[in-house]
């Protein structure tokens, strides 16, 4: 994946983001987040801090809306790698964050890979 397309594409989503986003209330979001003790404003300030390194995969067709493109961060919060899905679907002007929970799995994160290889 190109950096410059991700950098873009994060610079948008957190434009919209530092004024309306939404976190999608599933279970195993809400379940990670009150395991990890965190609140929503620090998910809020885990998304705005994602860097372009932070990228494993993506953009992607969303499984349940072919015509949305989701992407996929990791990051660490209290020595637990975070999974985190955002949509570029901003509609209503809004950022939308699909999934935000542990990572259920390690996540590679190729660009962070790249540049510690440097």
């Amino acid at each position: 994946m190109d950096q410059k397309q991700i950098a873009e594409f994060l610079k948008r989503f957190k434009s919209f983001a530092q004024t309306q986003w939404t976190l999608i209330p599933r279970k195993k979001n809400l379940d990670s987040i009150m395991e990890m003790g965190i609140t929503i404003a620090q998910v809020k300030t885990t998304l705005l801090g994602l860097k372009v390194t932070d990228y494993c995969s993506g953009p992607d067709a969303d499984r349940d809306r072919k015509d949305i493109q989701v992407w996929v961060f990791g990051a660490k919060i209290n020595d637990h790698e975070i999974y985190i899905k955002l949509s570029d679907d901003f509609r209503g002007d809004q950022a939308k964050c699909l999934s935000f929970h542990k990572a259920e799995f390690p996540l590679r994160k190729p660009l962070k890979e790249s540049e510690g290889a440097k």
